[in-house]
């Protein structure tokens, strides 16, 4: 009877905490949601885990930026039920991709659970979850209404990019793989890597457009205080990811003289300065082992090899059991990598909305980096269009796409690139110089 007792003081203690909380962010958040909404970029990254409840087989726990995220889409639809004035929902170019992906994902998983592939709650909870990513871009692109607002809402990006950074690069002596804060003493460092890619896409893009010497020396630091832990990650999906990120930005960057000198410097001086866990790192992936996976002459360690044999077995069985709308979200079984995994629970179909979704945000934060004017404008276009190339490649052997600490700040930077023409058109308004 003691331990009930305690155990459920605990839980109704964890309980008043997380609904004392909520209440503190609805008032908030229905007052001043721009508010709530930089307490949900710090949450991000730095959102510890409540257990609420207990079972025999698991503990049950709610993160605090899913309570947060909850609260303030509550708080929105409370205000536009009494405010009328309030649009519903703006029109954006990625609204008819993003709404068509749900559906295919719904529907999907919908008919695993009548053919008894996908058990109802899971596929539901799981659903909701890629859901919830798209909800934090919708969020954004309501509430988002000038330019002062948008370069808050980045410097608390960059804030709390910086704080996990300086914890990472904390873990360093501990000869342990880096990671974020609140996952436990194994953590999770591919997720760390392909954060830190998509951040140091915008903190280079910032370093390119630096007017100052002051400004280049915060961006340079800023920049090397994440490659740091991005390198003690191990994270070879991050490694590969980080490449095509840093070549977007040159590619379509106007500004290549930083960039290049940053190549120069990397080249000539980066092989010395490498560490040598990260070498061992590398040079592992190509160690033969007992059932190793070959592509020509090179063999790959069984990591590696796992994961070339999950592409081999959605393509030769999984997707061609149901080709066209796959076995539903999480009837396929647990795949690592984001394309095998869409393909094997949407099918085909889900795959095309998938890759159409990708293309969109590319495609329309080109066209915004293409027109605009402002330097602000094209770093944080530029900085979306290399961070997705980046984490298009991390998401080869990982399930990018579906990762809560990564999803959620590049669909707040999403909305806000999506958002960058309509305030600067809303400002010409203003400013009278369009009727």
């Amino acid at each position: 009877m003691f331990i009930v007792g305690k155990t459920l003081s605990q839980v109704q203690s964890r309980l008043a905490i997380a609904l004392a909380l909520g209440f503190v962010i609805f008032v908030a958040a229905f007052f001043n949601t721009q508010v709530a909404l930089h307490v949900l970029i710090f949450s991000m990254l730095l959102s510890p885990e409540i257990v609420i409840a207990e079972t025999s087989a698991r503990e049950v726990t709610i993160r605090i930026d899913d309570l947060i995220l909850a609260i303030i889409s509550f708080t929105w639809l409370a205000k536009m039920t009494i405010n009328k004035e309030l649009t519903a929902l703006r029109d954006t170019p990625l609204n008819a991709p993003i709404f068509a992906y749900i559906a295919i994902c719904a529907f999907s998983t919908a008919l695993g659970v009548v053919l008894g592939k996908v058990s109802p709650l899971s596929g539901f909870f799981f659903v909701l979850k890629y859901s919830e990513y798209f909800l934090v871009y919708l969020m954004v692109v309501n509430l988002l209404s000038n330019e002062q607002q948008a370069r808050g809402f980045i410097i608390a990006m960059l804030v709390t990019c910086t704080i996990v950074s300086l914890y990472g690069i904390s873990q360093i002596p501990s000869g342990r793989r880096v990671s974020t804060p609140f996952e436990g003493e194994s953590g999770e460092p591919g997720t760390f890597g392909g954060y830190l890619v998509l951040m140091m896409a915008l903190a280079l893009a910032f370093l390119v457009y630096a007017e100052s010497q002051k400004q280049r020396v915060l961006f340079a630091g800023l920049a090397v205080i994440m490659l740091l832990p991005l390198l003690f990650t191990l994270s070879r999906a991050s490694f590969m990811a980080f490449f095509p990120m840093f070549f977007t930005l040159l590619f379509f960057s106007r500004r290549k003289k930083t960039l290049a000198i940053l190549l120069a410097f990397a080249i000539l001086v980066g092989p010395f300065l490498m560490p040598q866990y990260v070498i061992n790192r590398i040079r592992y992936t190509f160690e033969e082992q007992a059932g190793s996976t070959r592509i020509g002459s090179i063999a790959l360690e069984g990591s590696a090899s796992a994961r070339i044999e999950s592409w081999k077995k959605v393509l030769t069985k999984k997707w061609p059991a149901r080709p066209l709308f796959g076995h539903g979200v999480t009837g396929a079984g647990f795949i690592d990598g984001q394309y095998p995994r869409v393909l094997a629970e949407t099918g085909a179909l889900g795959l095309f909305l998938f890759l159409w979704l990708l293309w969109k945000i590319f495609s329309n934060a080109l066209l915004v980096y293409r027109a605009a004017e402002d330097d602000f404008s094209q770093i944080l276009s530029l900085s979306l269009m290399a961070g997705l190339v980046g984490l298009m490649f991390h998401a080869m052997t990982a399930n990018t796409f579906i990762i809560v600490r990564i999803m959620e700040p590049f669909w707040f930077l999403t909305g806000i690139v999506m958002m960058l023409p309509a305030m600067e058109m809303e400002k010409e308004v203003r400013e009278g110089k369009v009727q």
